[in-house]
C-alpha cells in the first residue's frame, strides 16, 4: 500500500498537499488475562504529525501520514489501620508512532467548505509502554518509600508493533483549516506473552485540528 501511494505521488506531485495536525485522544484498553475478564482502563493523551493528500479524482484522495501519540493515566490507592499506613501512586505512559494510509472521500458543499469521510489501516510502531509506581509505608510515624517501573514492551506483555483500522469525518475550510473526528480499533491481539486465553484490544476516539500548506 505504501508503494502504491508512492507511485501515485510521482504522478501527482503538483497537486499533493501537505497538512499538519494535532489533537486529543481518549483511549480504552479491554481484555482478559488467563480467561478472566479485566476492567477497562481509560487513558487520555494527544497526537501530532503530518499527512500528504494525494488526489486521485475530484472526490477521492489517498492520505498517507505519520503521527506521534502519547496516552497516560494515573491512579492512587491506600490503607490506614491504627499507626500503620500504606499508599501507592501508579502512572501509565505509552508513546508510539502511527502510520495511517487513509482513503478520503470529499465533497464541496460551498466554494469554501468541503466535508469528507475517511477510512483505512494504521500501522503502529510502539516506542515505550511503562507503568511507574511509587509507594509509601509508615508504622508509628516511621516510614519508607519505594519506586519502580514495569516495561510492557520489554517483558512482552504488549506487542511493540500492531495494526489498527480506523475512520472518521472532517471538514476543510478555505482549503486551509481542517477539523477532524474519528475512531480506530486494534485488529490484532496486543498481548505478546505466553499465557493462554489472554488477549487485549485498544480503541481510540480522537478529535483534532490541522492546517494545509
Amino acid at each position: 500500500m505504501a508503494l502504491a501511494a508512492g507511485l501515485m505521488l510521482v504522478g501527482t506531485q503538483a497537486k499533493a498537499q501537505l497538512s499538519v495536525g494535532a489533537g486529543y485522544i481518549n483511549s480504552d484498553l479491554s481484555g482478559q488475562y488467563n480467561g478472566h475478564a479485566e476492567d477497562r482502563v481509560n487513558s487520555t493523551g494527544f497526537y501530532g504529525g503530518a499527512s500528504l493528500g494525494i488526489p486521485i479524482t475530484g472526490w477521492l484522495a489517498i492520505a498517507p501520514g505519520a503521527y506521534f501519540t502519547r496516552i497516560s493515566n494515573a491512579s492512587e490507592d491506600g490503607i490506614s489501620i491504627g499507626s500503620f499506613s500504606h499508599s501507592s501512586q501508579t502512572r501509565f505512559v505509552e508513546t508510539a508512532v502511527k502510520f495511517p494510509l487513509m482513503a478520503r472521500f470529499g465533497h464541496h458543499f460551498t466554494p469554501d467548505a468541503e466535508f469528507f469521510a475517511y477510512a483505512g489501516p494504521i500501522f503502529q510502531l510502539g516506542l515505550s509502554s511503562k507503568t511507574y509506581t511509587d509507594s509509601n509505608t509508615a508504622i508509628g510515624g516511621t516510614g519508607a518509600s519505594t519506586s519502580g517501573e514495569t516495561d510492557y514492551f520489554a517483558n512482552n506483555h504488549f506487542k511493540k508493533n500492531s495494526l489498527y483500522v480506523g475512520g472518521g469525518i472532517g471538514a476543510l475550510y478555505a482549503d486551509k483549516v481542517i477539523l477532524t473526528a474519528g475512531y480506530e480499533s486494534s485488529v490484532m491481539n496486543l498481548y505478546g506473552g505466553t499465557v493462554e486465553n489472554t488477549s487485549y484490544r485498544r480503541a481510540n476516539v480522537f478529535v483534532g485540528v490541522g492546517y494545509v500548506f
